[in-house]
């Protein structure tokens, strides 16, 4: 799969702090939620995008 998706990134306030997360615009079912684990950033999950986007 070539294809990508390219989100945009958005940020969180939050009382605690701040987390930013991808947004990619697409599909209108429920947000899917990936997390990275140590060591790991978002990007880990890049390749997953158009995969999570077109199912």
């Amino acid at each position: 799969m070539n294809g990508t998706i390219a989100p945009a990134t958005r940020h969180l306030d939050l009382p605690g702090g701040r987390i930013a997360f991808d947004d990619t615009g697409h599909g209108e079912g429920a947000p899917v939620v990936l997390l990275p684990g140590m060591l790991d950033s978002r990007a880990a999950y890049r390749h997953l995008r158009p995969l999570l986007a077109a199912g």
